[in-house]
């Protein structure tokens, strides 16, 4: 499997379909792979690309190593393959990133945790309308 190709595929669909969720994590139609994703202003902002390494450390650190990843057209949104078969845990994984990456920043830990859990409610409705189309690999 080509996955800079699947997450080049994902990326598309995530970004333009899903937009309104922030981050999230999602299955996909290979056995034991599941992506995460973020449309977040990843080129433009060093604490999304913070995110992501974090994210890279824990999936590591449970033996979930990254198979793929692609950027959006205009670098805004990136999608990360893992070698994964729990797509809550890495679903949690990724906000728990997020949280990380920013919350040292000039007060926004103290506001945090209201938003996280609004947005982690808007990406899973975002989700779960579009998890059919996700499933399918011939999009």
């Amino acid at each position: 499997m080509d996955w800079s190709k699947e997450a080049n595929r994902v990326v598309k669909l995530t970004s333009k379909d899903m937009f309104e969720a922030q981050r999230g994590a999602i299955r996909l139609p290979h056995p034991a792979v599941c992506a995460a994703f973020g449309n977040d202003g990843y080129r433009y902002c060093d604490q999304m690309q913070s995110q992501v390494r974090l994210l890279n450390r824990a999936c590591e650190e449970q033996g979930m190593p990254r198979l793929g990843f692609a950027l959006s057209d205009n670098g805004y949104s990136w999608v990360a393959l893992y070698s994964c078969t729990n797509v809550e845990w890495l679903n949690t994984a990724v906000w728990q990133a997020w949280y990380e990456a920013v919350a040292g920043d000039d007060g926004i830990g103290q506001c945090a945790g209201a938003f996280v859990d609004q947005q982690k409610e808007i990406a899973s409705n975002v989700i779960d309308r579009h998890d059919p189309v996700l499933q399918s690999s011939d999009n």
